[in-house]
């Protein structure tokens, strides 16, 4: 609570500075702000009734994409870090230019939503970094009190948090003026309130899952994938039983959510979804951002027909889940990206096939349908990506999503004696 009040009062002091005709906000400045806050989140995580529990590691992902932050604003004449590249600086220079010039070219969703925050906060690379780590610290939080109420299991509880917390790969984009956490964070609520809704909580998650979906796909046209994949976990999914299977009523919600979809698309599909209209034959998917050293559309890039698709829909999310590939590494940063990001989904998806083949009909449900939600995410994700550059940040957006699929399997492996007693299970789950 204390953070979050420190947050407001800076926010509050930095608008009126720049109302006084001052809109670039010193490094000093910023420094102070960002120090403070840091030391009033400190006993706010702590004293937290939830999240107590995972204060360590909390603290310990904050310090780390801080530190990750101030390097890549301070340290670039060093090194300059994985993904710090040209979009980071292009986000930055645009949203700059269109507070102090009134340039309107080159305009998107986030570079608008960055402009407005600038505008109102000061011109000032630092902070509005800064904020955009912040939504990567509040995606883990909702992750964390998502998986508290997923399985009893405590020590899978904090082994998934302290990996979710440190990944590196993750850390890095999180920590850059990209939109890569906005955009992450939208897809973890989706993911999120959909499990919510798996487990009885209600109609307002299931709302909650697809509004955020939608919003999504105004920072990111590929997030559609995160609609598709809830829309079908309503169709096969019976809340009233907790099982896979095809109802009256699932038919009902998934029909009326996905004509709210086609609606959505047709009315405004230039604002939500520009990157699919450029598309004029199956033969163009394969080429998107197909360019650069890093490319692998060669190995699994042909599109030309329906068929060709399927057949080398695995093959393509194979490559952008778990690339670079030993043979494709170029440097320091590929290595890390394979050992600390496509390992983790390699193994994730290893423990879910074993989860559903030993795990009981109430876990094996929900399982399923988080893999489909994931499945069409990253499927979408999968042909829109050529490169292994773009896909260690694209596959990012959803690591949040594959972190739920991971602690579950996790669980899965040290399962509660109490549960093979015979009898539901459903009571002896922590409500989310």
């Amino acid at each position: 609570m204390f953070a979050i009040i420190t947050l407001i009062i800076e926010l509050l002091l930095l608008a009126l500075i720049t109302s006084l005709g001052t809109m670039d906000v010193g490094n000093t400045l910023a420094s102070v702000f960002i120090l403070l806050f840091s030391v009033t989140l400190i006993p706010s995580v702590q004293g937290s009734k939830n999240m107590g529990k995972y204060s360590t590691q909390i603290l310990l992902g904050y310090i780390l994409r801080l530190t990750i932050l101030f390097f890549d604003i301070f340290g670039q004449s060093i090194y300059v870090l994985p993904q710090a590249d040209s979009d980071a600086r292009m986000f930055y220079r645009t949203s700059r230019e269109l507070v102090l010039y009134g340039r309107t070219d080159g305009r998107g969703y986030f570079i608008s939503l960055m402009y407005t925050v600038l505008r109102y906060i000061g011109v000032n690379r630092l902070y509005g970094q800064f904020l955009l780590m912040l939504l990567s610290i509040l995606a883990l939080i909702i992750y964390l009190k998502t998986i508290d109420g997923l399985c009893w299991n405590q020590m899978a509880k904090d082994k998934s948090a302290w990996i979710m917390c440190l990944l590196p790969n993750f850390a890095l984009l999180s920590s850059m003026f990209l939109r890569e956490s906005l955009v992450m964070l939208l897809i973890t609520i989706s993911g999120c309130c959909m499990v919510k809704w798996m487990k009885n909580a209600g109609r307002f998650p299931l709302i909650m899952a697809f509004f955020t979906s939608i919003i999504a796909c105004l920072f990111h046209s590929g997030s559609i994938g995160i609609t598709i994949g809830c829309i079908f976990c309503m169709l096969i999914f019976d809340r009233h039983n907790q099982r896979i299977h095809v109802t009256p009523g699932s038919f009902v919600i998934s029909v009326f959510f996905a004509g709210a979809t086609t609606f959505l698309f047709l009315q405004y599909g230039k604002t939500l979804m520009a990157k699919f209209l450029k598309i004029d034959s199956l033969e163009d998917i394969a080429n998107v951002s197909s360019l650069g050293g890093s490319n692998y559309s060669r190995y699994v890039g042909n599109s030309s027909n329906p068929l060709n698709m399927i057949i080398y829909t695995i093959p393509r999310i194979v490559y952008f889940l778990f690339s670079p590939f030993p043979w494709q590494w170029r440097g320091l940063s590929d290595i890390i990206a394979f050992f600390f990001s496509g390992l983790f989904y390699l193994i994730t998806i290893i423990n879910s096939i074993t989860y559903l083949r030993r795990c009981d009909q109430h876990h094996r449900s929900i399982v399923i349908g988080l893999i489909s939600i994931v499945f069409f995410c990253t499927f979408i994700f999968s042909w829109g990506t050529s490169n292994t550059g773009t896909a260690t940040r694209h596959r990012d957006k959803m690591v949040l999503l594959y972190g739920l699929l991971y602690c579950l399997t996790l669980h899965s492996n040290k399962t509660n004696p109490s549960e093979n007693k015979g009898g539901s299970i459903k009571n002896k789950y922590i409500k989310v």
